[in-house]
């Protein structure tokens, strides 16, 4: 028996650590065909292991995995995108492992077995098919050459996938993977693939390398494609081993095309009523081709019938010189047909399509405007728009080489795998332009009445000339964009408007003016901000210029230990330099720190401020470019620092990008839903620079606005070398990074952020840090960005006394109400739903205001005793009704819940994990109260009233 590790090295798709809260397919769904080859070779008897790379915090982990294990033999199923990654797990396999025999396998080893092994990692490429051949190989290594045919296995005598392989399947089961508006799966969902290969032949997919992948030989002793799926019984099988042994309720069926043998599906359809499947509830999503929808409206009916809820339709383009330049086989028309079909029986739409495309004559704006119409007009469920890339194995990736079109950016296998990623792929596309018409699933959301704004364009073709039908169509088109951009851009406008007046009443009579929701509009879209897609030229080359990191210290631990270790495995960089500004460190900090050679200075015990110490850091740096970052921050990968100085390099009049703070499954809930609600709320969903047209506008914005425009992070900002020369940080006690921001804003100069890199980095702390952070981050909006306090005295808070019986009755009436939320049993709806409906009880002084609930946070508690909020008094019923944290508090869980819904959480997260969720809420909400009395104080020349409360909450918490 041989001891097997199978590598799933997907990380082009999306990061380590992925976010299984996310919905996405690329973190979600596993990888079939590892899950096959799992099973082939358990039931040879043989030991299989996986190391799936999204699951990773890091190579670090993954070394640690495959020492752990030990493995005889290592297998790695490869895509072009992620081939670097597939290469250094092999590499690492064989440093760690010395004795492990690597093997490689997939669509990228099957077109290039010889590529593969020039790599010195791999001892073996098994082209086409492995689920027979490796397991012979496993047992007989001497009787195969290094590279060699697999043997083509009849699907119906293959096991079923192992899917357990995966340690965490039950809960990926149970994640919702497309999260789109209004539509989801019945869960747990799981993956079928019932065919292998594609007989197409589009010139823009591998389906070339699909059918060097799948094959077989024919009499005359030649290798030819082999196209061909299981058989019904097989696949009804496979549903009711999931149903009987997961509860499945829904699947997704692989295939690249579910209709290839209309005998086939009659049969399965068929069998899917006959077995029960389709009472049960069972719903399934699968992909399919225009043309075949259209020539099988009845079989499409009764595979409606029959449970299919969602239909993936790869349009790929509504102009007919794309759809002929790709060799598609399909007519626009047939795109309008099967959308149709669709609707007429129920089955949403998952529009896939394709925009830059440059053809022998170059690149059609028209092209793209016709695709863009289409896709509005089809009114899909998703919009699912991806930048054209040459693909390795396509029959169009020849053409764009032999002719120098590829930009230099492939040669990034990040770049290339983001198909939705707004940078050059193709010389001679205009991507701003792209950009500026690209459609996404916001207008689903944003704004309502598509088929009423589009229709009156009629993109029928019938039998007009190409040359015609592209001429008047596209002019039809843009018109029909521009009504839906403008469509959208006016609700916001609305939303805008709406918000300003609600602020207005909070704070007196509120005046009429004459503003049309057009007005609102033009100033808010065109007048106040600027918001741009960065250029992003040469992205294939190293940077230059030499890059000084920054990092203040204090008791580091081992995630300075880490962090250094991820900079000096930062790629693609020309000179790079770390400066620790240690402040006294009593665990070693210091002497990690200087054995991984970095410079070190000691900052003298006291003299730590947030602004002067990164100052007096900038000073001591040689780099023409400075990054900022905080002890525990870890960078998501090792080109973090080559796309944060390549946008600076690339983009001059930016004077500083900053990038995500990400978190993962190790993340506290209450930190992964704060995390992303910040973000979307500053409208930082990603990545782009941004200034403010007229500067002296700045201050009349609102202040979420204003954080927005001027948001840098410097737990991950790199700044320009004359950028901090010019401005320089201020000597203030903390937010060094939103009060520098602000100046150049004002300046006229454009900042910037990246959200697809960042580093991952959260606080997994007590509640009582919450309301300390809390506390003091209303000091930094007051004096920096001039927030303003709310009407205290209006709300009934009139004395710290105020203060502290709301902060107290807050916490007192969330304990009533978490009333059996404790323990790890799975977190359900109708447990939030209890949580709120008990609140609002509590708010009525209705029955449940009378609950108890012994426990809760003794970190919380301490805090609010500390600052006289909790006392031996008991609690006071009567105060919650005109207690306002309490009803804004009520909507902050709400959005929790909200969250917590959208991202398929409920069942995974636990109940201790809500209750902490919801308690560290409780403290922010108390702290920003007690911060706004104190500026209050403050503006009154009466803080020292709070003096000791202040110096009590600035204990134990970082600042910055």
């Amino acid at each position: 028996m041989a001891k097997v590790l199978l590598v799933n090295p997907a990380l082009a798709y999306c990061s380590w650590k992925a976010d299984l809260s996310r919905p996405s397919p690329d973190s979600v769904f596993i990888r079939l065909g590892l899950a096959y080859l799992a099973g082939a070779l358990k039931a040879r008897g043989h030991e299989t292991r996986l190391a799936d790379l999204r699951t990773l915090s890091g190579w670090e982990e993954y070394a640690e995995i495959v020492k752990d294990f030990s493995p005889d033999y290592l297998g790695v199923s490869i895509h072009s995108v992620e081939n670097a990654y597939a290469v250094e797990a092999a590499k690492i396999a064989k440093q760690v492992a010395p004795p492990v025999i690597s093997v490689a396998g997939g669509i990228h080893p099957t077109m290039f077995p010889g590529e593969c092994l020039q790599t010195g990692v791999f001892d073996y490429v098994i082209q086409g098919e492995g689920e027979l051949s490796f397991p012979d190989l496993v047992e007989n290594p001497s009787r195969f050459p290094d590279h060699f045919w697999g043997e083509t296995p009849d699907l119906d005598l293959v096991p079923f996938p192992d899917r357990e392989i995966w340690p965490d399947y039950r809960q990926r089961m149970h994640r919702e993977p497309f999260g789109l508006e209004g539509f989801s799966f019945p869960l747990p969902m799981a993956e079928i693939i019932n065919t292998r290969g594609c007989p197409y032949n589009c010139t823009f997919c591998c389906g070339p390398g699909e059918h060097q992948l799948y094959t077989r030989v024919n009499c005359n002793d030649k290798r030819i494609p082999y196209i061909r799926g299981r058989s019904v019984g097989s696949v009804i099988a496979e549903i009711e081993t999931l149903m009987g042994k997961y509860g499945i309720k829904s699947a997704m069926f692989h295939d690249d095309q579910f209709i290839v043998s209309r005998r086939w599906v009659e049969e399965f359809v068929h069998e899917l009523h006959k077995s029960g499947i389709v009472k049960s509830g069972f719903k399934w999503v699968t992909s399919s081709r225009a043309d075949l929808i259209c020539r099988n409206e009845d079989l499409v009916g009764r595979m409606a019938e029959a449970g299919l809820a969602l239909l993936i339709i790869g349009f790929e383009s509504f102009s007919p010189r794309i759809l002929r330049w790709f060799n598609k086989g399909t007519k626009v028309d047939d795109n309008f047909r099967a959308a149709a079909i669709c609707d007429r029986h129920g089955i949403k739409v998952w529009a896939n399509y394709i925009l830059g495309v440059r053809t022998d004559t170059g690149w059609h704006k028209e092209d793209d405007l016709l695709t863009v119409a289409g896709a509005l007009k089809v009114r899909p469920v998703h919009f699912s728009p991806a930048l054209y890339t040459p693909v390795p194995g396509s029959e169009l990736f020849g053409f764009y080489k032999d002719n120098g079109l590829i930009d230099s950016s492939l040669s990034s296998v990040e770049d290339m795998s983001d198909r939705g990623k707004m940078v050059m792929k193709v010389k001679g596309v205009g991507y701003p332009f792209l950009e500026s018409v690209m459609i996404n699933d916001s207008v689903l959301s944003e704004m309502a009445g598509i088929e009423e704004v589009m229709k009156d364009y009629h993109p029928e073709m019938g039998d007009t000339a190409e040359e015609e039908y592209i001429r008047t169509k596209a002019v039809d088109a843009a018109a029909s964009i521009i009504r839906v951009l403008h469509g959208r851009a006016r609700k916001l406008g609305e939303r805008c408007m709406s918000l300003q007046m609600g602020r207005a009443t909070l704070q007196g009579p509120v005046q009429t003016v004459s503003m049309t929701p057009d007005d609102a509009m033009d100033r808010v879209l065109s007048s106040v901000m600027v918001l741009e897609s960065f250029a992003d030229q040469n992205a294939g080359e190293s940077v230059k210029g030499r890059i000084s990191v920054v990092i203040p210290v204090l008791n580091g631990g081992t995630k300075l230990g880490l962090l250094l270790e991820k900079l000096g495995r930062q790629k693609k960089l020309s000179g790079l330099e770390v400066i620790i500004l240690d402040s006294g460190s009593t665990d070693g900090s210091l002497e990690r720190a200087r054995a991984s050679g970095v410079k070190v200075v000691e900052v003298p015990g006291g003299k730590f401020s947030h602004g002067l110490t990164r100052q007096f850091g900038a000073s001591m740096a040689t780099g023409d470019y400075i990054f900022f970052t905080v002890q525990d921050a870890v960078p998501s990968s090792d080109y973090m620092l080559y796309k944060m100085v390549r946008v600076l390099q690339n983009n001059p009049e930016v004077m500083v990008v900053s990038a995500r703070q990400i978190t993962n499954g190790e993340t506290d809930l209450h930190s992964r839903w704060t995390a992303e609600m910040t973000y979307l709320s500053f409208g930082l969903g990603k990545d782009m620079k941004y200034a403010m047209r007229y500067p002296e506008l700045f201050d009349s914005l609102p202040c979420r606005n204003k954080r927005a425009v001027s948001f840098v992070d410097n737990v991950c900002a790199c700044y320009r070398a004359e950028a901090i020369r010019k401005y320089g940080f201020a000597a203030v006690e903390n937010a060094e990074d939103i009060e520098i921001g602000v100046r150049m804003i004002r300046s006229g100069d454009r900042l910037g952020f990246l959200h697809s890199t960042g580093v991952y980095h959260w606080h997994n702390m007590p509640a009582d840090y919450f309301l300390k952070r809390s506390f003091i981050g209303v000091k930094s909006m007051v004096e920096i960005l001039d927030h303003p306090l709310p009407p205290l005295g209006s709300l009934g808070v009139n004395s710290l006394g105020d203060v502290r019986l709301r902060c107290g009755n807050l916490y007192q009436a969330v304990q009533m109400s978490l009333d059996g939320m404790a323990g790890d049993a799975p977190l359900t709806q109708s447990d939030m739903l209890q949580f709120l409906s008990r609140m609002n009880g509590a708010m009525q002084g209705g029955a449940d205001a009378h609950r108890t609930c012994p426990g809760g946070s003794p970190a919380l508690e301490a805090i609010l005793k500390a600052v006289g909020a909790l006392d031996e008094n008991g609690f006071d019923r009567s105060a919650l009704r005109s207690n306002h944290l309490v009803v804004s508090f009520v909507e902050k869980v709400g959005s929790l819940a909200q969250y917590l819904v959208a991202s398929a959480q409920p069942g995974v997260t636990s109940r201790s994990s809500f209750a902490d969720a919801v308690h560290k809420t409780v403290a922010a909400s108390a702290g920003e109260l007690l911060g706004q009395w104190y500026m209050k104080l403050a503006t009154e020349d009466r803080q020292s009233e709070m003096e000791p409360i202040r110096k009590m909450l600035l204990k134990g918490v970082c600042t910055g």
